[in-house]
């Protein structure tokens, strides 16, 4: 998402993320242990980000430098378990 505010202390990411809200993990920041860094090319603030629930298992997370994706944003890559998509909840 192109959320064009801080994804971490604005009111969409914490939206997502919050449990009282829609319970998401952003998920680069979970998969690396690290918060991403500016996601525009001329910004000075990370607003772009992938949330999704919990249950999904991600197993591999890429950020290509601006200018290599679409357009003026970072390029956001992911790599997931397909059974954590299309098997019943539980059964993965």
């Amino acid at each position: 998402m192109d959320a064009n505010e801080h994804i971490y202390k604005k009111s969409i990411g914490r939206a997502l993320t919050e449990s009282a809200g829609l319970n998401r993990n952003e998920v680069v920041g979970k998969f690396t242990g690290k918060k991403i860094g500016v996601t525009y090319f001329q910004g000075q603030t990370l607003i772009d980000g992938i949330w999704v629930t919990p249950d999904l298992i991600v197993t591999g997370v890429c950020v290509i430098p601006a200018g290599f994706g679409v357009r003026d944003h970072r390029l956001f890559v992911i790599d997931f378990k397909t059974t954590s998509i299309i098997a019943p909840h539980g059964n993965s």
